[in-house]
This record gives structure tokens, C-alpha cells and sequence, in this order.
């Protein structure tokens, strides 16, 4: 969703954000909210009486659900309203900061030591499945399924729209550093093959690549950057016509 919000944006071109968004708010309202929400506060129930502060959990991450809604519904109000260059990509900006940072708090300090909780108080992985397992019945049959289509489908949808504008778009801001540079170095070799002359990169710096500054294909004239939130950048790397 950031990526099409931000492709939305950098190129002008409101196709992008009107393909998928629809899927996401979908995919927000099932997999995220009534399933990974519900994941979390069954968790949080299950580990209050055993761990410290455990009895806080479900209240924090009551909370902490409440702030990811309200930001997704901005998001929607933005859309709405059709306010669909900067002030929506910075909106999906800021909703993303919040989930990345929410997942990693959640894996840092949550499941670290609700699995140590669970572990003492000796209750077995089937337990837990079983737990989870009643919260996906509850959403439906073949849930994961519909899930997994879902995500296939915007990222089709993202593809066959963008690459209408001889673009690719790729996201690196949660892609480790040491591997940043291949990545980029490989969608740029892509693009060239392929005919295309445009890539729109998300990343959580200024786009200064020596990469960059090597690449004798660049247009500079063309280059754009623009920052959408305090970690995320959007730039739209431009090639010249035939090079390769």
C-alpha cells in the first residue's frame, strides 16, 4: 500500500493508489484487524497471570490497536476526500512507520517473553495453535487462503498498472543495508533489459547512492526525491531512452 500511495504521488498517476487500496482496506479489515489484533490480545490474555507486567499487555496493545485504526483511517479520509499526491503518501508513510515499529516492539519485548512465560508455566505449542486456530474459524473458511490472494493480488495489480508507465517500483526501507545496494543494482539491470525507464524507489534515507553515481544510464534532470514521513523517502530514478 505505501508503495502505491508513494507511486501515486511521485509520477502523478492516481491509477496506482485506485487499484489497490481497495484490496488493502480488505486485507486491514480481515487479516490485520480481526485477525492479527485478536492474535494479540488472546496472546496477552493468555500470558497475564504469568508473566510480569503481563496483566498490562492486552491494555497496551488495546491500545496501541486503536492508534494503528484511527492512522488507517486518516489514510481513507485522505483518500476520500481526493487528497491523492502528498498528503496521502505521507499518511501511508506514517501508518507504515507504525506497523514496522509495532511488530518489531511486539517481537523485541512481547513474544520474547511471553514465550519464556509460557514455558514455565509449561503450556504446549497445541495449546497455542489451538487458540489461533479458533480465531481463523471464526473469520471463515480457507481464511489463510483468502489472505494470501489478497496480498498476490495487489502486488499484480501494482505491477501490471505501473509497468503501463514503463516503471518498476521497489521497497528497500525494511531490507537490511548490506543488501540494499544488490537489490537496487538488480532492479536497475531489470529495468534496462526490459525496456523500461523509470524506477520508484522506497527507502528510510536520502537516495544518495554511489550506485548512483556510477550508473552512466541515470538521468539526473529527472531525478526526484521527496521525503513523506521522518523515515521514509520516495525518488523517482529516471534512465535515459535506449540506454543499457
Amino acid at each position: 500500500m505505501l508503495l502505491s500511495a508513494s507511486s501515486t504521488y511521485i509520477l502523478g498517476e492516481r491509477d496506482l493508489i485506485e487499484q489497490v487500496l481497495p484490496l488493502y482496506k480488505e486485507f486491514e479489515d480481515v487479516f490485520i484487524g480481526s485477525y492479527h489484533y485478536r492474535k494479540e490480545e488472546t496472546l496477552a490474555v493468555l500470558i497475564g497471570p504469568l508473566a510480569t507486567n503481563g496483566y498490562r499487555l492486552r491494555k497496551v496493545f488495546t491500545e496501541c490497536h486503536i492508534i494503528l485504526r484511527d492512522m488507517f483511517k486518516d489514510l481513507i479520509i485522505a483518500y476520500d476526500l481526493g487528497d491523492w499526491e502528498r498528503d496521502l503518501a505521507s499518511r501511508a508513510a506514517i501508518y507504515y512507520e507504525a506497523m514496522e515499529d509495532h511488530m518489531e516492539d511486539e517481537e523485541k519485548t512481547v513474544f520474547t517473553g511471553f514465550l519464556d512465560a509460557v514455558s514455565r508455566a509449561g503450556i504446549n505449542d497445541q495449546v497455542i495453535d489451538h487458540m489461533f486456530k479458533e480465531i481463523e474459524e471464526g473469520l471463515g473458511g480457507r481464511f489463510r487462503e483468502r489472505m494470501l490472494g489478497l496480498v498476490n493480488r495487489m502486488e499484480e495489480k501494482l505491477s501490471a498498472t505501473i509497468q503501463k508507465s514503463n516503471t518498476a517500483a521497489i521497497n528497500v526501507a525494511n531490507v537490511k543495508l548490506c543488501e540494499r545496494h544488490m537489490i537496487v543494482k538488480e532492479t536497475i539491470q531489470k529495468i534496462k533489459n526490459s525496456g523500461m525507464n523509470r524506477l520508484v524507489l522506497i527507502n528510510d534515507r536520502e537516495p544518495v547512492y554511489e550506485l548512483l553515481r556510477i550508473e552512466g544510464c541515470f538521468d539526473k534532470s529527472l531525478f526526484r526525491a521527496k521525503q513523506l514521513s521522518e523515515k521514509i523517502w520516495v525518488s523517482m530514478i529516471a534512465f535515459r531512452d535506449g540506454c543499457r
